[in-house]
């Protein structure tokens, strides 16, 4: 790599719905998932971690994969004068 590289990291998320259990808690549901729990309740637009219920379904997603795109490029300067 060089300095006129363009490193973009793009992961892929697949969303899945998960079914809250008797025991379940927002914080481990998020931890199974390899989510935080503010991300978890954004998906799910949850105000409060405590207020989930037995049944409620939550979105939730698994980081399927993570690639890295190096982009190259180069600038030409015209060998003539731009301006007379």
């Amino acid at each position: 790599m060089n300095n006129s590289d363009i490193i973009i990291a793009v992961t892929f998320a697949q969303i899945f719905i998960f079914t809250v259990k008797s025991g379940d808690n927002l914080g481990n549901i998020a931890q199974q998932f390899g989510m935080t729990l503010s991300e978890i309740m954004s998906l799910n637009n949850i105000r409060n971690p405590d207020k989930i219920q037995i049944g409620q379904k939550l979105k939730v997603y698994d980081e399927t994969d993570n690639f890295y795109l190096v982009a190259h490029w180069s600038i030409s300067l015209p060998s003539y004068p731009l301006f007379h």
